[in-house]
């Protein structure tokens, strides 16, 4: 392929440029390191050496394109296309490759404009506008094979990490995929849960199918940037939009932590606009992650269930609650004695509150009722269901009671 030739003879300013690669690029490799972190932080021997070497390639390119006055054909174009693909699986980031490319033209101009005559002006706009015809194909071509690279690389690690991930929380096997996806396993994992109840009516508007995509891959992506934050890169997780289980390293926490877990809640409220529920079950070893994952599940499950605030809630807070939802005959049984209540919603709201300030006059309050109306109400329970709330073992019946039909309704 061709771009637009001269129509007179190679200009002397072009063919004097020739002799100028090795000047031209180390104007151009200094520039790259003083500008672009990533070549920054490179060991000198790899500057001096690879980047110089590859920077004159492409130098030597641009100006033999230059001086024949047109753009470069496929061939010419296997070796950048090659170094694309080389700097996808170095994991050189897209941005530094692009800038180096640039900042070869920019520098081949820079070293022209101080080469050139003053008649020679006339060459020196020809010369930035070759410059620009040239990155026009160029950096596209390079950034889609690096991209198609970079995310067959990705797609692999990531398929490996949900495998490992997978094997970690059902109890499979997973020495060999560890050493497949080059992860080093700690020796034990806080066990996270979590359940995210957005702020916003997911029914309110009209949103396409595309656009409810994106957002949910905006949410999990910041989920993910949340958890790496606070609680290490190491985490394993099946994140969605509405949560997940998380396995963090134990030793990875750089604070205390509680600490480290409520900072995770409150950037959720933040940044993702959810209430956040998260159940903890802390320092399991890895052959006791499949029992500490379902803990973790049920206590998120059941603080959401139960009305409690957002939060963090391990084994120890909602021990009580954790056991009287266990499923089996005891919990029917429970929810059998409150189950005469069904279509009374004012009577078990009399109930709850009474049960939850252990005070006719606070809960009268907080009902908008008189004590009288309340007294009335806790009379008709006890009518329904032949329990008392005035005695004091009959009041912890219902109160079980309700724990369990509440945990149940929501399964």
């Amino acid at each position: 392929m061709v771009g637009v030739r001269h129509d007179r003879p190679v200009p002397d300013l072009f063919a004097r440029a020739q002799s100028r690669v090795t000047e031209i690029s180390r104007r151009a490799v200094d520039q790259v390191v003083q500008d672009i972190d990533f070549y920054g932080q490179l060991p000198a021997d790899v500057v001096a050496g690879e980047l110089m070497t590859y920077m004159m390639a492409n130098v030597r390119l641009y100006l033999r394109l230059l001086r024949d006055g047109r753009l470069p054909t496929d061939e010419e174009m296997a070796e950048p296309v090659s170094a694309g693909i080389r700097r996808a699986q170095e994991g050189v980031p897209l941005s530094a490759m692009l800038g180096a490319y640039m900042a070869a033209a920019r520098a081949a101009l820079t070293e022209l404009q101080l080469m050139a005559e003053p008649e020679e002006q006339e060459e020196l706009v020809l010369a930035s506008h070759h410059a620009l015809r040239y990155l026009e194909k160029l950096l596209p071509m390079v950034s889609d094979v690096y991209l198609d690279e970079n995310q067959a690389l990705y797609g692999e690690e990531q398929e490996l990490h949900r495998a490992l991930t997978a094997a970690l929380i059902s109890g499979r096997p997973v020495a060999q995929l560890a050493t497949r996806a080059r992860v080093s396993l700690a020796d034990a994992y806080n066990v996270l849960a979590f359940e995210l109840v957005s702020a916003v009516d997911p029914e309110a508007g009209s949103t396409s199918g595309t656009t409810a995509d994106v957002a949910d891959r905006r949410r999990v992506r910041t989920l993910a940037e949340i958890i790496t934050k606070h609680l290490g890169d190491r985490a394993f997780s099946t994140l969605e939009s509405t949560g997940g289980i998380v396995l963090a390293p134990a030793c990875d926490l750089k604070t205390e932590p509680s600490a480290a877990f409520a900072a995770v809640v409150d950037d959720v409220d933040q940044l993702l606009g959810a209430t956040t529920y998260i159940g903890l079950t802390l320092d399991r070893a890895q052959h006791q992650i499949p029992v500490a994952v379902g803990e973790s599940v049920r206590l998120a499950r059941l603080a959401r269930l139960l009305g409690r605030p957002p939060g963090v809630y391990s084994l120890d807070d909602l021990l009580t609650e954790y056991q009287l939802t266990q499923p089996g005959p005891a919990r029917e049984r429970l929810i059998a004695k409150v189950r005469p209540l069904d279509g009374n919603p004012h009577l078990v709201e009399a109930l709850s509150s009474v049960l939850a300030h252990d005070n006719i006059k606070l809960a009268a309050e907080e009902l908008h009722v008189h004590a009288n109306t309340l007294h009335y109400r806790l009379r008709r329970v006890s009518e329904l269901t032949g329990l008392d709330p005035a005695k004091a073992g009959d009041l912890r019946v219902l109160a079980a009671a309700l724990i369990a039909g509440q945990a149940a309704a929501g399964e």
